[in-house]
């Protein structure tokens, strides 16, 4: 944030009220963005363990109960999703140059212009 960009972020176990009003109106969207088969298939990918944590009764009677330990175990979710990303964009770029190989291989390594527009 900026100098006169300064946002008063709110600590999220601070307010029960409000950690349980995201909870809810988070699944809200999630349900209903999950319900379009486009949408679904990138949370499959690439939010699943923060989408499986929410939605797990356990981690949502943990939040009534433990606040701090569900944003734990929320934080937990998110970086298991972020790396889980990593190792897709990994598999994708190893993928992308095994096929390039093959170009590269058939034309002596000159590949074919029609392929890169």
């Amino acid at each position: 944030m900026g100098h006169g960009q300064a946002r008063k972020l709110l600590k999220f176990c601070s307010n029960s009220t409000t950690s349980q009003a995201y909870l809810t109106q988070i699944i809200s969207v999630i349900d209903t963005l999950q319900a379009n088969s486009s949408y679904n298939s990138i949370f499959k990918i690439q939010s699943a363990n923060f989408i499986g944590y929410l939605k797990n009764t356990a981690n949502q009677e943990l939040l009534r109960s433990d606040c701090d330990g569900f944003v734990k175990g929320l934080k937990a979710a998110k970086k298991a999703d972020k790396e889980a990303e990593h190792e897709q964009k990994r598999l994708t770029a190893t993928i992308r140059k095994q096929l390039q190989q093959v170009a590269n291989s058939v034309t002596n390594g000159k590949g074919f212009y029609d392929f890169d527009n």
